[in-house]
């Protein structure tokens, strides 16, 4: 019987050794991989990137000191983790940005944009502040652009488009370059 045990464990150790390091990667690395793809979410992320160089076609009436611009998000936790990740940890060379969490009755003083999701339990409409800040570049993810917005995020055949109210825009001094007006999908 022992023979037989060796001659089994010897035809196959490669074989066990192989099992034997995948089960380890799988009890010891797999919980730890599964908690990073949490922040895994491709369409947050697309819309994360849109936001990082929204900065660089949008001119401000005055620009921000040190070109740091304050984004308000009003979104889920998970959400806000993405977008706070994005835009903190990698500055595209023109706009460096600091990410705060807003809420609709928070103060929105020297906020440049308003980000303000579907996953968030309001919708655009009940930041009252913006009436106090005009100059805030407001982006929603709504059907179509609701009152006060500027930038609308939609899918469109699968993929993240944007809208455009150029009118809006105007009205509180930002400028939007003509690059940024040819790749929306609608502007008015």
């Amino acid at each position: 019987m022992g023979t037989i045990l060796r001659v089994i464990i010897g035809r196959y150790r490669y074989g066990i050794f192989r099992f034997l390091s995948v089960a380890t990667y799988l009890f010891f690395l797999l919980p730890f991989r599964s908690q990073a793809e949490d922040f895994r979410d491709p369409e947050r992320e697309v819309k994360a990137a849109f936001i990082h160089h929204f900065c660089a076609y949008v001119t401000w009436p005055q620009m921000p000191e040190n070109a740091q611009y304050v984004v308000g998000v009003a979104a889920s936790n998970k959400t806000a983790r993405i977008v706070k990740k994005r835009l903190e940890e990698k500055p595209n060379g023109i706009c460096r940005f600091r990410v705060r969490v807003v809420r609709p009755e928070d103060d929105l003083k020297n906020i440049h944009i308003l980000y303000v999701t579907r996953d968030a339990n309001f919708p655009l409409a009940d930041f009252g502040a913006l009436t106090h800040n005009p100059a805030v570049l407001t982006i929603s993810e709504e059907n179509h652009i609701p009152q006060r917005g500027m930038i609308n995020f939609v899918i469109h055949d699968n993929f993240v488009r944007f809208q455009i109210s150029k009118s809006r825009a105007e009205e509180v001094g930002l400028k939007m370059s003509s690059q940024l007006l040819e790749v929306a999908v609608q502007v008015n």
